[in-house]
């Protein structure tokens, strides 16, 4: 958990959890890994959604450790579909998403672009 004064992000680098864990834990932004979730199927997918993001609150998603890290660094290739599909994920996250959290926005990083994890306040009149 990493916190700001304009708000707090949960970086989950693996896509393991244990229910009931971050029951308590409020967070604005999810940093949500996601390698080897296709492997664990949908219904997997949708407790850990439920887990990190529903049980948190989060309002914004991002997906995380997706990519093929045996490339050079900046070539950007999704991991070898042997080993985890990606795609079957991202649509998983998204239908989940619709269903249980619909004000809360997933999100794709773009390698290299940053993040602008809390949008500035703007002051009321």
């Amino acid at each position: 958990m990493v916190s700001h004064g304009q708000g707090t992000t949960l970086v989950n680098g693996s896509a393991g959890f244990i229910a009931g864990t971050l029951d308590s834990v409020r967070a604005d932004v999810v940093m949500l890994g996601v390698w080897g979730l296709s492997n664990l199927g949908r219904e997997y997918v949708e407790k850990y959604w439920h887990a990190l993001v529903t049980a948190t609150g989060a309002q914004r998603v991002f997906p995380i450790h997706f990519g093929d890290y045996s490339l050079p660094f900046g070539e950007i290739r999704g991991t070898p579909r042997v080993l985890d599909d990606f795609g079957d994920t991202a649509i998983w996250l998204d239908e989940i998403r619709r269903v249980w959290d619909t004000n809360t926005r997933l999100q794709m990083p773009t390698f290299g672009e940053p993040i602008v994890l809390y949008p500035p306040v703007t002051p009321e009149a």
